[in-house]
């Protein structure tokens, strides 16, 4: 049965919810499957001070694994293992763990009717002013609760880059722009930085800008161009380091020399055509020699930078340098920022 709650009703229950009216107190979160996302989400929600409820169908190995998994955030994240004592509640069904909750977020398979059968049930148990986030990575949210909720305003898109406690980016998108907006302000407030898609694609957005990029380097390995060691190279060691800091719009800009995007656009704009004109066609993964081209090329890599180490050590290893990195590049963009804004300033006076 369809609610007769109205859009507008439902959207001030949710603000009213999630925010408070002078900054975040401490929520209430239920996490719904902790695979890698959820544990992350989870290490993140809880270094913030919020409490989390979290749920997953392997409930025997959930206290072992979520241990194991903070203990690895405790350097990213320092004193996770401490919180999680007072405000981790393991939960044995997903009705215990939604209860009271303020924000849920889903991260279950990447399968539709997998999703839309959760989602039929969150919708369910969930009290009305309950945002629902799903983490899907490729899924359209409309797609999930088409027939399948009464209040399908509150189901948004929550997609975070892997993993979530260390990477920022998260890819906002829902029916309601109050709920949305609602969702943008508690993840700004756990350290995130969310983007509002106005409409839906497979993939979302970043999902969609990787995967162009490893389209075009496949064909380059189909094709022969180089090896997939010095394809990964030209990345890291070329526009990778740009892209760290700024997107590809003002990386162009930044080509366009005095005259910026507009120059670019219009007076190197056509070579910029040509070079579509001649990428490659998405190629199949599954054939046997460009599936073991690949599959040798990271074995290759691989093996020059094996170590004795541990993988949980590894994955430590990996985790600080991220963070390292990131705060780096933070202020690596802050003084590129200004100087493009000084630049642009000498530009404009007259000369």
């Amino acid at each position: 049965m369809m609610s007769n709650t109205s859009p507008r009703l439902l959207s001030r229950l949710v603000k009213s919810h999630l925010c408070s009216t002078r900054g975040f107190a401490p929520k209430t979160i239920a996490v719904i499957g902790c695979g890698v996302i959820g544990a992350s989400w989870s290490a993140l929600f809880l270094h913030h001070g919020h409490i989390v409820k979290a749920f997953d169908p392997r409930f025997e190995e959930l206290r072992e694994h979520l241990h194991d998994f903070f203990l690895r955030c405790d350097s990213t994240l320092p004193g996770v293992c401490n919180v999680a004592r007072d405000n981790l509640h393991l939960c044995e069904s997903i009705s215990e763990a939604v209860q009271g909750a303020d924000l849920v977020q889903e991260n279950g398979p990447e399968s539709l009717e997998f999703k839309q059968s959760l989602a039929r049930e969150l919708d369910d148990v969930c009290a009305r002013e309950t945002i629902i986030a799903t983490s899907t990575s490729s899924l359209l949210v409309d797609d999930i609760v088409e027939s399948a909720v009464n209040y399908p305003e509150r189901f948004i898109l929550a997609h975070p880059f892997n993993p979530p406690h260390i990477i920022p980016l998260v890819e906002l998108y829902g029916r309601c722009p109050t709920v949305v907006s609602t969702a943008r302000d508690f993840y700004n407030g756990v350290g995130r930085s969310p983007i509002i898609m106005q409409k839906q694609l497979p993939g979302h957005v970043a999902n969609r800008l990787t995967a162009a990029v490893f389209r075009e380097a496949v064909h380059m390995v189909q094709e022969g161009v180089a090896t997939v060691k010095d394809i990964d190279t030209a990345m890291v060691d070329g526009p990778g380091l740009r892209y760290g800091l700024m997107g590809p719009f003002m990386t162009y800009h930044l080509a366009g020399g005095a005259g910026g995007i507009e120059h670019y656009l219009k007076h190197l704009g056509p070579s910029q055509e040509r070079r579509w004109q001649t990428l490659g066609q998405a190629p199949e993964l599954s054939q046997p020699y460009l599936h073991d081209k690949i599959v040798e090329g990271v074995a290759d890599m691989l093996q020059e930078h094996t170590s004795n180490e541990s993988q949980g050590n590894r994955l430590v290893v990996e985790d600080n340098l991220q963070v390292s990195a990131l705060a780096s590049l933070r202020d690596s963009q802050l003084n590129c920022f200004l100087d493009c804004r000084q630049k642009n300033k000498n530009n404009a006076e007259p000369k």
